[in-house]
Order: structure tokens, then sequence, then C-alpha cells
């Protein structure tokens, strides 16, 4: 119990976690008095919850929720039930860089390779990550213990074993000196395994092959970097933390249907639209049968279906174009009922969108663009850069209104792909057009911009 104490002073932890097996609570009654003056020892440092095998409760309640990190004591007497008590930890996710481990064990000889043949033994079987936290106390004699930390590259890779130092009565904690730094900058030996980075390469000339483009960071300086870059990071981590990088290069595609004369209603509604004269054609063929078994004998009632759908078209798309059918065609109160609804529904709908874009047509825009609610209600086209950082710009910032212009300026009221998101040559070109603010990486734009547009300016406060 002193080691685990110079342990949790070691790493700056005031919350600790006993775990108590049955067998062990019959030998520490045996020595009360002693184990009794350790506990309280330790209390002295640190807060301490005790947990005892077998026990009931969950143990997502054993942990202290506001503590940054725990350390957990367990000497480990019998393997068997040992292993069974870490196995209830492991998958509750308990062997992480939050809970500092600290487990003791009595060594049957001092030998290297058996204490890391023990060590082996128990944790083989248990799903520990790379950023684990395990010190494994192998006790040599009664007051000296050989210090090992214990972790894995992925859970189901065989254990790594590293020797950490040494805990004496005499001479206390002494640890090496390279565990005074995270996790992170001392395991950097990934066992060669394959890991797939992810790409998107969408702008690469025709005459570069994908990885020769990728390696080159000395032409084409204006298409995006990103990709570049990013390849350009994994190579020579491959050699530092021993790893393969799988690239897996996307290439999107760029396909939209929607122009401005939709813009006025959202896609969603277009398409409720074309159900509904549809599902009016539909009706319409349902009531001219109904009309025809009712006509007098000075009527034709040999009509075929056909006829029947090519006058319901018709009849149709003279109620859309607010017209509507002779009244003595139709005499049933049904029949005339949904033609009167149609046309009322599609004056309502014409009112709205010529009403659209009149009302955006006489609008006064501002004269000058200052903030981004004025470049929103401008009546300017909103573009970007088709690159992978302008679509986190957009989606990850703090602003509502930032995410209001993504969505409904530059991807538009569909929330799909648009002709807005573009590449930076053609975006360039519109802007050389008028009327259109572009989204960009100024020092990529900056030449072509130069040499293609004439009295250009950047903005970059937003």
């Amino acid at each position: 119990m002193q080691a685990f104490r110079d342990f949790l002073l070691n790493q700056h932890l005031k919350h600790a976690i006993i775990i108590r097996q049955r067998q062990q609570q019959q030998q520490q009654q045996q020595g009360q008095r002693d184990y009794l003056i350790e506990i309280r020892d330790l209390a002295m440092h640190c807060h301490i919850r005790f947990y005892r095998v077998p026990a009931k409760e969950d143990i997502e309640n054993l942990f202290y929720k506001s503590s940054p990190k725990v350390g957990i004591y367990m000497n480990i007497s019998d393997p068997e039930e040992s292993l069974h008590v870490l196995q209830d930890f492991a998958v509750k996710d308990k062997f992480k860089n939050s809970y500092a481990w600290f487990i003791t064990m009595q060594a049957p000889a001092d030998g290297l390779l058996d204490n890391f043949k023990i060590i082996k033994n128990i944790f083989d079987p248990l799903r520990l990550h790379i950023n684990a936290d395990v010190t494994v106390a192998i006790r040599v004699n009664g007051s000296h213990f050989h210090l090992y930390d214990v972790y894995k590259i992925l859970p189901d890779f065989p254990v790594t074993i590293e020797i950490k130092g040494n805990w004496s009565l005499q001479k206390g904690l002494i640890i090496d000196h390279k565990f005074n730094y995270g996790f992170m900058a001392r395991r950097t030996n990934f066992q060669n395994i394959s890991i797939n980075v992810a790409t998107v390469l969408h702008d690469k000339p025709k005459h570069f092959a994908n990885y020769t483009f990728l390696s080159n960071n000395q032409d084409w300086k204006e298409l995006d970097p990103m990709p570049r870059q990013v390849y350009g990071l994994m190579r020579p981590m491959e050699d530092l933390y021993n790893f393969r990088a799988n690239f897996i290069l996307r290439h999107p595609r760029h396909v939209s249907i929607r122009n401005v004369y939709l813009a006025p209603l959202a896609v969603r509604v277009w398409w409720c639209v074309l159900a509904l004269i549809i599902l009016t054609i539909v009706l319409l063929v349902i009531q001219i049968r109904q009309e025809y078994k009712r006509r007098s004998e000075h009527h034709e009632q040999s009509q075929q279906l056909e006829k029947h759908v090519d006058f319901a078209m018709l009849v149709a798309a003279e109620a859309l174009l607010m017209q509507g059918p002779p009244s003595e065609i139709f005499h049933l109160i049904s029949s005339r009922t949904l033609i009167a609804t149609v046309c009322v529904f599609v004056f309502i709908l014409m009112e709205f969108y010529n009403g659209y874009i009149v009302g955006s047509l006489l609008a006064e825009s501002p004269r000058t663009l200052t903030t981004l609610e004025a470049l929103y209600n401008s009546n300017l086209e909103l573009g970007m850069e088709d690159i992978q950082y302008n679509y986190n710009i957009f989606k990850n910032s703090s602003s509502q209104l930032m995410h209001i212009i993504y969505k409904e300026r530059i991807l538009g009221a569909n929330g799909k792909s648009h002709t807005n998101i573009l590449p930076l040559e053609q975006g360039i070109n519109r802007i050389a057009q008028g009327g259109f603010a572009f989204h960009m990486s100024i020092d990529r734009a900056y030449r072509l911009l130069e040499i293609d547009v004439v009295g250009f300016s950047f903005d970059s406060r937003y």
C-alpha cells in the first residue's frame, strides 16, 4: 500500500479506488491493525473508495464523476479470480488514460522473462488500448517491486510490456525518465500496423498520376493543397511511428439540376407539386369514368381508358393554368370540387411564386457590405471553393448566421450539392462576371485574381 501511495503522489492523483477480493479480505482480517494503519496513511493524501469482490453494485457507480483521473489499486493473489475481475472492468472500458491502474503480484522467481510471462498470461485476454495507464508491480521480496508499463497497440494485439522502474521501502519510487512524458510521446512503435487514410482528390490535372500529384508540392500551387499536405504529413509519420498508411482517394461527383427559376420554392415543394399533378390526373380518370356511366344516351359510352387518361391530362393542365374545363362537361359534385380545389391551390402557389420574384427585384440592395447579415441579405450569389476545410469552416462555426448562409445561400434550400460550390478557376470567372461573392483561400487565389480580374478586392473579416 505504501508503493501505491507513492504512485499516486507521483501522478498527482487525489482520488483512489481499492479493489479487495475475497481471499485478501480474509488475510487482511488477520493483519487488521497494520492494514488500517496503511489505509489511514493513504487517506491523508487522497479520497478512497473500496470495491469488494464479489459486489452487486454497478461498476459505473464506483467512479468519481468529477475527478479527471482516478488511481486504482488491486493485488493479484489468485490469477484466475483476478482475471474475471479485470475482465469486468475491461468490458466497461476502464483501461484507458483516465484511470491509473497499480496492480501488484508476487513473482515465483526473480527472473525478467518469468515476469513478462506472468503479465502476458493475465493481460493478453483483456481489452486494452494504446492509451491504457497500467502499472504492474511484481514483488521481488518483502519490500522491493519491479514496475512494468502495460498496454496494447490495438485491443486484439498482443500486450506490450516495458520496464518502468522499481520501488523499495528504502529508496521509494524510482521511475525511468521517459515516463515523465505523456503516452503519445512514449508509445511510438505501432508494430507495422496498417492505417487507412482518406483524402479527397477532385481537381487533379489529367496528365498526373494520383500518387505523383500527391507527392508534388512544387507545381499547381493554385489547386487545393489539402490532399497533398495530408499525403506529405503521413509519409514521414510512417517511419516515426512504424506503421503503413493505406491511402483511400475519393473522387466526388458534381451533379446539380437546380437553377434560378426553381429558387422561390424548396425542392420538396416542387416534388409535392409534381405529386399533386399526378394525383389530380388519377382522380380525374376515375371521375371521367363515373361521368361516362351517368351520361345520357346521346353521349358515347364506349370510350377507352387511354382516351380517359388523355382527356384527364388536358383537364389537369387547364386546372393548373387556372382556366378550367367547360362547366357542362362535368356534372358530379365530386368532379367539380376536385377541379375547384386544384384551381385554388395553384392560384395561391402562383401568387407566392410571383410575389417572391417581384419582391426580390424591388428590394434595394445595400451599397456596401460590412457585416455577414448584409452579405446574407444582398442580391449577390454566394459560393465557396470546393475544398474540404471550407466545409469544416461553415459546419463548425459558432455563428448561427454562418450555418444559415451555408445551407440557404451556398448549398441552396434543398441542402444538396449546388453549382455555387465551385473549383477555384470557375469561382474566379464568376467573380469576373460580377454579382458573385466567393469564399476561398486568398494566398492561392491571389495570382489568378491579379491576372484575370481588374480592380479586385479582398475581404478577410469573415
